[in-house]
């Protein structure tokens, strides 16, 4: 779990079977789930198929650039693993 105390963040799942950990709670979070996550509250998420897609919009704007950080660390990670 992480907490983001600069942003809110607001989730629509497209595809994929998800969970959602909100503070001491879980909710599943199937194709169509929304859900609104204010500033500090612990949260975190794991999906269950092959593949999730996932709307995030946070506000203010700024956190995706630790999504590009996170996307750049898996691809290389992948490309050692398969050249490996």
């Amino acid at each position: 779990m992480h907490i983001h105390h600069g942003e809110e963040e607001t989730f629509y799942v497209l595809g994929g079977e998800l969970t959602y950990h909100v503070r001491d709670q879980t909710f599943p979070a199937p194709p169509g789930t929304f859900a609104y996550l204010p500033r500090n509250v612990p949260h975190g998420s794991v999906c269950h198929t092959e593949t999730g897609r996932v709307l995030c919009v946070d506000s203010p704007g700024g956190a995706e650039n630790e999504f590009r950080e996170m996307g750049a660390s898996l691809s290389a990670g992948s490309r050692s693993s398969a050249g490996g």
